[in-house]
């Protein structure tokens, strides 16, 4: 067997023309040793992408056969540089919008928008975003359950449709809870520490005119 026919099996290339990725196989134009031909781009079973043009990559002849290459890319110039020994991503490199997972054990996901959603080592979910956040939960509930408190703080916040509270409704000092439409309430209604509900009792006729008042309103 001749030294360079053995040689020959084994190759680094760069893609010279990205391709549509299309076709029944997997194909795209790389150039080696000045020339250029087409190669069978191999990933990961359960992944997939198309090589960018630049690409780097190393490929080799099945069977030994020049005609029938496959190879493995990979583009190191945009590969993430700030991972530690261990540490994986994966995603779309070109725009960076990637999945990072850290020695820690954080899950971090970022969109080249800016947005990300981290999963920090003591799981704690943090999300970003500076556009806006939709949860769509169609033909099922939404719930949200937390052992302390569920904060959400805007300028204004919109509820639209019935609401059912089981608990206090508190208005802190400065602000003001505005409600429009019907309300019914079952329970103590206070302003001040004052009951103002319907086991309140008022003073329809006054004082002023020398009525000692009632607690059950006029007819």
């Amino acid at each position: 067997m001749k030294p360079n026919f053995i040689r020959n099996l084994i190759k680094r290339f760069r893609v010279s023309r990205a391709s549509t990725d299309s076709g029944d196989t997997p194909l795209t134009q790389v150039t080696y040793f000045g020339r250029a031909s087409n190669i069978e781009y191999l990933y990961p079973y359960g992944s997939h992408g198309v090589p960018t043009e630049g690409s780097t990559g190393i490929g080799f002849n099945i069977l030994g056969y020049e005609e029938n290459k496959a190879g493995i890319f990979y583009n190191a110039d945009l590969r993430p540089k700030d991972l530690e020994p261990g540490e994986y991503a994966c995603g779309n490199f070109l725009n960076e919008s990637l999945a990072k997972f850290l020695n820690d054990g954080t899950l971090e996901l970022t969109s080249s928008t800016g947005s990300s959603i981290v999963i920090d080592s003591t799981g704690a979910i943090t999300v970003t975003t500076s556009t806006g956040i939709t949860i769509v939960a169609s033909g099922t509930d939404l719930s949200l359950t937390a052992p302390a408190t569920i904060s959400l703080t805007a300028p204004a916040i919109a509820l639209n449709g019935a609401i059912a509270l089981n608990g206090a409704i508190t208005s802190l000092p400065g602000s003001t809870a505005t409600f429009n439409g019907n309300m019914e309430i079952t329970g103590t209604l206070e302003n001040n520490g004052v009951d103002v509900g319907s086991t309140h009792d008022h003073n329809f006729l006054g004082e002023d005119q020398g009525d000692p008042g009632v607690t059950d309103p006029p007819n």
